[in-house]
Parts: C-alpha cells; sequence; structure tokens
C-alpha cells in the first residue's frame, strides 16, 4: 500500500511538472508575440508621415512621433513639449486653442479641423489638419502639414483671377 501511495505522488508530481513546463513555454510564446506586435506598432507609429501624439489631460506631452517633431522644427520629444505648451499659450494661436478645447468639452473630440498655427521662432505660420479625441485621461492625435496644399490653392487662386480678369477686360 505504502509503494502504491508512492507511485501515485510521483505520477502526480510529474504531472504538475509537465503542466507547469507547458505554461512556462505557453508565457514565453505569449510575451514572444507581444513583443513583435510591439516592435510592429513602434515601426508604424515611427514612420507615420503624420504627426501622431498622445498627451495628458493636462496638456503635457506623453509621447510623439519623428513626423510632429519635424513638423514642429525639434529634436527631441522634450522640445516637442515646450513648443506644444508654447503654441496652446500664444496669443496668435489662442482662438484656435479655444476652439479645440470648446470642442473637447462638448464631443470629446476634434476631427478634420484646418488649423493655421504661428509656431515658435518667427516661421511663417504653417496649415495643419487635426485630428485628436480625449480616451480616459488622454488626448490622442494627428497632425497633417497641409502647407504646401494652401500655397497652391493660393497660388491657383491668384492665377484663377487673373485669368478671369484677362478674359473680361480683353486688350
Amino acid at each position: 500500500a505504502e509503494t502504491g501511495r508512492l507511485w501515485l505522488y510521483v505520477i502526480f508530481v510529474a504531472i504538475l511538472m509537465c503542466l507547469a513546463v507547458y505554461v512556462i513555454e505557453r508565457l514565453a510564446w505569449s510575451m514572444k508575440l507581444v513583443k513583435i506586435a510591439e516592435a510592429k506598432y513602434r515601426e508604424i507609429f515611427e514612420e507615420a508621415s503624420d504627426g501622431i501624439f498622445r498627451l495628458n489631460s493636462d496638456m503635457t506631452t506623453i509621447s510623439a512621433n519623428p513626423a510632429l517633431r519635424r513638423f514642429l522644427g525639434v529634436e527631441s520629444e522634450e522640445a516637442t513639449l515646450t513648443m506644444l505648451k508654447e503654441i496652446t499659450l500664444s496669443p496668435a494661436n489662442a482662438a484656435i486653442s479655444k476652439h479645440v478645447l470648446e470642442n473637447f468639452s462638448k464631443k470629446g473630440e476634434v476631427t478634420e479641423l484646418e488649423v493655421c498655427l504661428e509656431l515658435p521662432g518667427g516661421t511663417k505660420p504653417r496649415w495643419f489638419i487635426l485630428n485628436a479625441r480625449m480616451r480616459n485621461q488622454y488626448i490622442d492625435g494627428s497632425i497633417l502639414d497641409i502647407s504646401t496644399r494652401k500655397e497652391a490653392e493660393h497660388l491657383f487662386e491668384e492665377f484663377y483671377a487673373f485669368i478671369s480678369h484677362e478674359l473680361r477686360t480683353p486688350l
């Protein structure tokens, strides 16, 4: 009876060890899949042509991708934080900041908002399309620089006005 009970314990311990090995292998596989997914989304974040950002509810930057830093003309995330604070607090951008905050308070989001921002440093104003949404205590958003498109539209309008004038008043 003692040897039968001893064999039962040995078999039970062997089964537990097999289960432990299985669980450890599954956890290791899951961790590998998480790392692969994280690398994939990190690459998308880093290589995106749109500026992508995450802010705390107090408007401090948690993260910003290289495209956003490039749009703002800065190189580090710390400089991005400083630049975003300067942009939002700038008197030249006060109306835009107010409009964005009103949309957040009413809808919790801003979609396809064309904004002309005066960036610190004396550069000419730049046009962006802003999309942002409040989620929990964060604001996630993206901006797309459309300054070149706006310049082209302006040139087209001038050209159209010139041609219209010439057609209405021939020599």
